[in-house]
């Protein structure tokens, strides 16, 4: 509506205003429509908002960028597995190794002693695991011929051979008497060789013999500990 009353509003002036209205001479109506019809065109290409103000809407904002996705983070490598090692196994084993070597090991000895333990086992071999061939009789003597570690090779009547405990018989024959020492000798805790060693005595000292064992000597020393010495280092 706007657009027509200014169309008409120009009009009037180029008409009227300008000089250009005249009711006098016929050509001049033919002058206004040239001149009138170009300019109501020019007007109505015009944007209708030039007029009324009115802006046009703004584009829509672009929408915000979501965040880009971040890789949830790496798990955790797992712990790695303790490592087993295998030395101090190695040392059981070989420890274990010696204890069998030292009972199937046999140093040679010469006694006749007395049976404590009626009935004790006697076995095939010098461990509780091995057959078991015969057993001690009460008040009888047995034929000693060597020492392992813990055991004591024995020797029956019918010639075989077997292996008895040091306890299931009487091992000491007691003593009470002043040797002299006439070589070094180690102090063990047993009657044989794979003992463990406690103490050492030298040549030239007295020792004081309590008892005899197989090949040994049971020596008690001045702070009171017991022992055995080889007879070969005393005279």
């Amino acid at each position: 509506m706007r657009s027509l009353a200014l169309i008409r509003f120009a009009a009037g002036n180029v008409c009227c205003g300008g000089g250009l209205c005249s009711t006098g001479n016929g050509r001049k109506p033919e002058m206004h429509a040239r001149i009138i019809t170009p300019l109501i065109f020019a007007l109505l290409l015009i944007p209708l908002t030039a007029f009324t103000g009115e802006t046009p809407p703004a584009p829509p904002a672009p929408e915000a960028a979501s965040p880009p996705e971040t890789a949830p983070p790496p798990e955790a490598a797992p712990a790695p597995a303790p490592v087993h090692h295998r030395r101090k196994k190695a040392r059981k084993r070989r420890r274990h190794a010696a204890a069998s070597e030292a009972e199937t090991t046999v140093e040679p000895a010469s006694a006749r002693l007395k049976v404590k333990t009626a009935g004790a086992p006697i076995y095939a071999r010098a461990s509780r695991h091995s057959e078991q061939i015969d057993t001690l009789g009460a008040d009888k003597f047995v034929q000693v011929t060597g020492s392992t570690r813990s055991w004591l090779q024995v020797q029956l009547k019918d010639g075989r051979v077997g292996y008895v405990d040091p306890s299931s018989v009487y091992m000491v024959t007691p003593y009470d008497k002043q040797f002299l020492l006439t070589a070094d000798a180690a102090v063990r805790t047993a009657p044989n060789e794979f003992a463990d060693k406690v103490a050492e005595v030298h040549r030239g000292r007295y020792i004081h013999v309590v008892g005899q064992a197989l090949n040994y000597l049971k020596i008690r020393m001045k702070d009171g500990t017991e022992g055995y010495v080889p007879m070969t280092a005393a005279q």
